[in-house]
């Protein structure tokens, strides 16, 4: 939902011709940081059944070519689907079908945009969160027998130092040769916030502790805050540096810490009285398909909004009328192109898992 909000912040470029407005413009801004909570919470739900198995005694690791095979018919098809109808809007919209367009195409095909600098954001803007996802399930199978064999300390510092070392070979590289390769939205990069992610979910069910402070209400609270409050000193208040390119190293393990603790206290409250947030819950069981499509209606229904409302309209005001059209657009898709493609079965079993690791 903060992804969909942000993204509501250039509809038809006019979200600042008044005061309520351009407070909306500049809070919106921060909801773009949900894709760090979409990694803690992936992190969470892949290791969820491994968790329960090894609770239960059962160490093994998933097999590769089954789990793969899940999160394929899991994620793919809708994926593909709204991959096809962006690539038609952008054609209708001019795109003419060139090597390099075929080119960035093939790439999200293969949901490997991220290495492209030029293709990473060519479709949509979301899109290369997906591609990092799919490759941090490649490194989950790296991160699980570190974690089995050696315990959490050697599974964090290596996703903790992947980062560190991803960001000094792409300085290298830029030195050496001139070349830039994607950081930020590398897997390397986010390694760690995931694995944070997949940490929360052995502090749940007591297979592994972690200091009381990333458990309480307080460090859910205050922690997102800190997380922001560094991202602002990093983009606006520090000049290129030493110091500037020290924060960007930290800022998103910052995000990642204030999310784990989020996690943290929202499953501990979730496991002695009713979930949080039922209406919010609802959106989250096509919360893929809103992440998806948004984009198709934030770049078509809501700039319409705009231009069909009166002037004396603010633009603020049409932001409700929009982020439902995105929410029934989303239902809709889901209901045609992602639920087809659950397996009941899996999600029965992901339901009694979460039932064992409450009991």
């Amino acid at each position: 939902m903060g992804v969909v909000v942000y993204h509501a912040r250039s509809m038809a470029g006019v979200l600042t011709t008044d005061a309520a407005s351009a407070w909306f413009h500049a809070a919106a801004f921060w909801g773009q940081y949900g894709v760090w909570l979409f990694f803690v919470v992936s992190g969470f739900c892949i290791h969820l059944q491994w968790a329960v198995r090894a609770r239960n005694g059962d160490l093994s690791p998933p097999r590769f070519l089954a789990f793969w095979r899940r999160r394929w018919v899991r994620l793919y098809p809708p994926y593909l689907a709204a991959l096809a109808i962006y690539v038609g809007l952008h054609y209708l919209n001019g795109a003419a079908f060139t090597s390099r367009w075929l080119t960035t195409i093939g790439w999200h095909v293969l949901l490997i945009q991220n290495i492209d600098p030029a293709a990473l954001n060519a479709i949509n803007e979301v899109f290369w969160t997906l591609a990092v996802e799919e490759q941090l399930y490649l490194l989950y199978f790296v991160l699980l027998p570190v974690r089995i064999r050696y315990g959490w300390p050697a599974a964090i510092a290596m996703a903790a130092l992947a980062r560190v070392g991803w960001f000094v070979l792409a300085a290298l590289i830029h030195r050496l040769w001139n070349v830039d390769i994607i950081v930020t939205q590398s897997a390397m990069a986010q390694w760690i916030v995931w694995v944070l992610g997949a940490l929360s979910v052995e502090v749940w069910c007591g297979m592994v502790s972690v200091p009381e402070v990333f458990r309480h209400k307080a460090a859910a609270a205050l922690l997102p805050i800190g997380a922001a409050f560094t991202t602002y000193v990093y983009l606006y208040m520090v000049e290129p540096g030493t110091v500037r390119d020290v924060l960007w190293l930290t800022t998103d393990y910052v995000w990642g810490l204030a999310f784990f603790a989020v996690i943290n206290w929202s499953v501990r409250q979730e496991s002695t009285r009713a979930p949080l947030g039922g209406v919010l819950a609802r959106v989250g069981l096509f919360s893929y398909s809103l992440y998806l499509s948004h984009e198709i209606v934030t770049h078509t229904v809501w700039p319409a909004l705009r231009a069909l409302a009166p002037g004396s309209v603010p633009a603020i005001a049409l932001i409700p009328a929009g982020l439902c059209a995105s929410l029934a657009f989303a239902w809709l898709f889901f209901v045609c192109l992602e639920r087809p493609f659950l397996r009941r079965g899996h999600a029965g079993a992901i339901a009694s898992s979460v039932q064992q690791l409450g009991a």
